[in-house]
């Protein structure tokens, strides 16, 4: 190994949790060196810090919310609550969408037979995100545990049969909270919670741009009007614990972070998910 990442390294490590197998120890040492291995749950080594945020970032932060922002973005999350504050943010400006005719007329054809979008110049193919595409990995491993980013979509009828047929597949609902239209992302959310499998959903936000978006993404679970209580609870907390094998230590743990008062209370909504 010439060169091995710091996500490597972490892994090796145990900053992501155990290792589903085993881990040589000759690669671990090469990577972390004499760096001491983790062998609890990488969250409960998380020092608290809510207190000291609120005071760094003072009346800027409105809620619990613009306190998380500033957070994970020191600099751009200040900067982004002291011009919401002044009145003066701006959106910016959308890129123009490219003619689709231009591209079908370029290779001799009437009309487009797939989809093919550039990311960071690099071309993704819409259908390699297809969940079928997992089948061969789940008959071969029949008890890994596999979570689908983004519930598959926009293959949510396929993603609907592979769970279904693989009780050991569950979907994450990241992005797709906040980033959808809300009509969008609970139509898809309801299919699934119809079709019986709203104990394999997990919440998540992939919140990395927009600040506001941990919010949204709480907000289209809570206002889901077709979940019940019990529903909102396990995908906002219990179906991750299961998923997770979390031990009844670390449910209790994590149940006393969001209690009122706490270091770590953040929303109504992760202390009404914890219990």
């Amino acid at each position: 190994y010439k060169t091995i990442t710091n996500e490597v390294k972490l892994y090796l490590q145990g900053g992501y949790g155990k290792a589903p197998g085993s881990v040589s120890e000759k690669l671990r040492r090469q990577a972390i060196g004499s760096e001491e291995v983790i062998d609890v749950r990488p969250a409960d080594l998380l020092k608290p810090e809510m207190a000291k945020l609120r005071k760094d970032i003072g009346e800027l932060a409105r809620n619990e919310e613009d306190v998380l922002t500033y957070a994970m973005f020191p600099d751009i999350g200040r900067k982004y609550l002291e011009e919401r504050n002044a009145g003066t943010l701006k959106p910016e400006a959308l890129l123009p969408i490219p003619e689709a005719g231009a591209m079908a007329s370029s290779k001799g054809e009437g009309v487009p037979t797939e989809f093919v979008i550039d990311v960071h110049g690099e071309t993704y193919r819409v259908d390699m995100g297809q969940p079928l595409l997992l089948e061969d990995l789940l008959r071969k491993h029949p008890k890994l545990r596999i979570y689908v980013m983004h519930y598959g979509s926009p293959f949510v009828d396929q993603m609907i049969a592979m769970m279904f047929t693989y009780p050991n597949l569950y979907v994450d609902v990241s992005c797709n909270n906040w980033a959808f239209p809300r009509a969008q992302f609970h139509d898809a959310l309801k299919r699934m919670v119809d079709a019986g499998l709203e104990k394999r959903i997990l919440f998540g936000s992939d919140q990395m741009n927009w600040p506001d978006a941990i919010g949204e993404a709480i907000k289209s679970i809570e206002t889901a009007p077709f979940l019940s209580d019990e529903q909102k609870r396990d995908i906002l907390y219990n179906n991750a614990a299961r998923f997770l094998r979390l031990s009844e230590a670390e449910i209790a743990k994590d149940h006393q972070r969001g209690t009122p008062g706490s270091e770590s209370s953040f929303k109504p909504a992760f202390r009404k998910a914890a219990r």
